[in-house]
């Protein structure tokens, strides 16, 4: 279920919150922008499980969005990332210069 709201941009921080009250999955994790209240999804049935019960032991997970879209267009599908906050913080730091350009952008 996506509720039209803020444009999604690749890369934007989001907050997962699990939701053990609600009526149609204990196990529901919704998507919220990380500011925001308004939710605009939820993680699928399968990884809501797993992910609802990480967050329940205490993982300290970060998430940013895969999919984005432009200003006042409702993105169709969230595609989330979520992992340990520092590896998402290593995946979104700039290439160190030294490193060879990659293949696939030569």
């Amino acid at each position: 279920m996506i509720h039209p709201g803020p444009y999604l941009r690749p890369g934007q921080p989001l907050r997962l919150a699990p939701e053990p009250d609600n009526p149609h999955d204990v196990h529901a994790v919704a998507v919220y922008p990380n500011v925001g209240n308004d939710s605009i999804g939820y993680i699928n049935k399968q990884k809501a499980r797993i992910w609802s019960g990480l967050i329940a032991e205490g993982a300290q997970l970060s998430a940013v969005s895969l999919r984005g879209t432009g200003p006042g267009i409702k993105c169709e599908a969230v595609a989330v990332l979520a992992a340990e906050s520092r590896v998402i913080a290593h995946l979104l730091s700039p290439r160190p210069a030294s490193l060879p350009r990659p293949a696939f952008l030569q």
